[in-house]
């Protein structure tokens, strides 16, 4: 798992398929604290032919998105400030290959 340099990762968020196939394997040498993991048919009523494979998983020590969700099912919003840090990281995750400035 890739980080650009003097990024600080805390979390990673990904389908329970990539989690199982790939993140599982690498999260444990990076400084990634926690797992929350999340479910393509969670937000589907109709299943599609094309994901009629897919399975609801859950791993140990992973966090369930819906499962997170529902705990603040009615809770009162509070609004974030965006900073300028948050601000350097969008342009990380907008640069393209072969294209990144420096930052």
């Amino acid at each position: 798992m890739h980080t650009p340099e003097g990024l600080r990762v805390k979390g990673l968020i990904c389908l329970e398929g990539l989690y199982e196939t790939v993140a599982r394997a690498t999260v444990g040498d990076t400084p990634v604290q926690f797992v929350i993991t999340t479910n393509e048919l969670d937000y589907m009523g109709v299943v599609p032919p094309l994901l009629a494979m897919s399975r609801k998983q859950r791993f140990a020590g992973t966090l369930d998105m819906l499962d997170l969700l529902s705990r603040f099912d009615g809770a009162e919003l509070e609004f974030a400030t965006f900073t300028r840090r948050m601000s350097l990281f969008s342009r990380i995750l907008r640069a393209r290959p072969g294209n990144r400035k420096e930052l």
